[in-house]
C-alpha cells in the first residue's frame, strides 16, 4: 500500500474523479428513469380516461340521434318551434 502522506499522482486524482462522476451520474439516470416510469404511467392513465371521456360522448351522441324515440322527440320539437315561428295561428292566443 502507499502511504497516505504520499501524493497521489494527478492521473490516478483524475480517475477517481471520474469515477466519482460516473457514479453520480449513475444515481441521477437511475432516478430519471424512475421518475419518467411513473410520468409515464400517469401519462398512460390520462391518455385512457380522456379517450373513455371522447367515447362515450361520442356514442351517446350517435345513439341519440339514430334512436328513433329521441329522434322522434327533437324532430317534433323543431318542427313545433318552426311552426310557432312562422304561423301564428299555430298557437292560440288568449283574448
Amino acid at each position: 500500500m502507499s502511504d497516505p502522506n504520499q501524493k497521489q499522482s494527478p492521473l490516478c486524482l483524475l480517475v477517481q474523479q471520474l469515477q466519482q462522476e460516473l457514479q453520480n451520474q449513475h444515481v441521477e439516470i437511475q432516478s430519471l428513469w424512475s421518475n419518467l416510469d411513473a410520468l409515464h404511467i400517469v401519462v398512460q392513465i390520462l391518455i385512457q380516461i380522456v379517450v373513455q371521456i371522447v367515447v362515450q360522448t361520442v356514442f351517446q351522441t350517435v345513439i341519440q340521434c339514430y334512436d328513433p324515440t329521441q329522434r322522434a322527440v327533437l324532430l317534433h320539437m323543431s318542427n313545433q318551434w318552426e311552426r310557432t315561428k312562422t304561423d301564428k295561428r299555430a298557437v292560440p292566443h288568449p283574448h
